[in-house]
């Protein structure tokens, strides 16, 4: 991200005086993200967003702590790869459709009646 989008996004944190106050986690990350990613001084790096050490120290503090706790998740996309396939219900003539089986790499098998079912079982099991 350019800096100077940056800048511009953290101006609306700013109060009367000057100080960063109430950062959203969104912005904490992409801060964070930045910061990690600066090839330059510290010193470069504040200036450029309009600040100085004293006022980024706590703020970037916080964007680790943040990062640690797992706030902002993971900022790397992960492909979920399913081995499965979808066959006809043999016994269960209820679910009025196909089956999706999901294939655990140990061999265990998972029967799921909709897409939906298979979905938040990805979202619980992640």
């Amino acid at each position: 991200m350019d800096l100077s989008v940056l800048k511009k996004k953290l101006s609306v944190y700013r109060d009367q005086g000057g100080s960063l106050k109430k950062i959203s986690d969104e912005l904490l990350h992409e801060l964070l993200v930045c910061w990690e990613s600066w090839d330059g001084t510290p010193a470069n790096f504040y200036s450029a967003l309009g600040t100085n050490g004293n006022q980024m120290a706590s703020v970037i503090g916080r964007a680790k702590r943040y990062k640690r706790e797992g706030r902002f998740g993971s900022a790397e996309f992960r492909e979920a790869v399913l081995e499965g396939q979808v066959t006809e219900p043999s016994a269960g003539k209820d679910t009025g459709g196909k089956l999706i089986e999901f294939v655990w790499p140990d061999g265990r098998l998972v029967r799921f009646s909709s897409l939906d079912s298979l979905l938040e079982f990805i979202r619980r099991t992640a």
